[in-house]
């Protein structure tokens, strides 16, 4: 309202004090007004709220730091496996890892070094539909049972690969316990299309297995430069 009665006070001066013509008036009076009504717009309008996108706790990207703490870990689970290595006469140059500790969005395959005590290769892991059946607290069921369709954990031979419904495969053959049942589930290595190459931000959970172990295409390609022919046959474990 003051703004307005700014605005004719302006008027007025500009047609007496300034003697403008009524033409020339009428044209001032109109720019006088439209920027007032700008003015106003942008002092009485009511702020638009600035809605940032959140990603949920499920979705949120590993930090520099998170993510060197998972592969100290995967470090220490490598270290621990040398000695089950030699005494069993597996390969003692490299291994595969699975930490199902960590999401499926996020790099939890773990090609490992045994020499060096490094990580050659990380990629993406699908489990099985089984498992987000989830216990109490949310974590991943894990089972032996055939028609479960769950991830076992445990240590796994690495056998021949061949070709069969899902692509090109490894079979697997299950040392503990928890997963003696794999050659009867038939729970191979082997890869997908629906597996994404690298960590995801929004996409959590990726695609789900029958309970195998599955990668995106391009890393079992990766893989198999060491899994084919090897020395000895090369040990997976999955474990959390």
């Amino acid at each position: 309202m003051v703004l307005f009665l700014f605005v004719v006070m302006q008027i007025v001066y500009l047609e007496k004090i300034l003697k403008v013509k009524t033409n020339l008036f009428l044209l001032i009076s109109i720019l006088l007004l439209a920027v007032g009504g700008i003015i106003c717009y942008h002092i009485f309008a009511p702020k638009k709220q600035q809605t940032a996108y959140k990603l949920s706790p499920k979705n949120t990207p590993l930090t520099v730091s998170a993510t060197a703490a998972i592969y100290a870990r995967e470090r220490s689970f490598g270290k621990q496996i040398k000695n089950y290595i030699s005494v069993q006469k597996y390969n003692t140059k490299y291994c595969v890892l699975v930490d199902m500790s960590q999401r499926s969005n996020q790099e939890r395959l773990f090609l490992y070094d045994l020499v060096k005590d490094t990580i050659i290769k990380t990629g993406l892991v699908a489990h099985g539909t089984g498992s987000e059946k989830r216990d109490r607290d949310g974590n991943l069921v894990f089972s032996n049972i055939d028609g479960s369709l769950c991830t076992s954990l445990g240590r796994y031979k690495i056998g021949l690969p061949y070709k069969g419904i899902w692509g090109y495969a490894y079979r697997l053959i299950g040392l503990d316990s928890s997963n003696n049942n794999a050659l009867k589930r038939a729970i191979v290595l082997h890869g997908h299309a629906c597996v994404p190459d690298a960590a995801q931000t929004n996409n959590y959970p990726i695609c789900f297995s029958y309970g195998c172990p599955m990668t995106s295409p391009s890393t079992l390609q990766f893989l198999r430069k060491y899994l084919d022919k090897p020395e000895k046959p090369v040990l997976l474990w999955i474990y959390k």
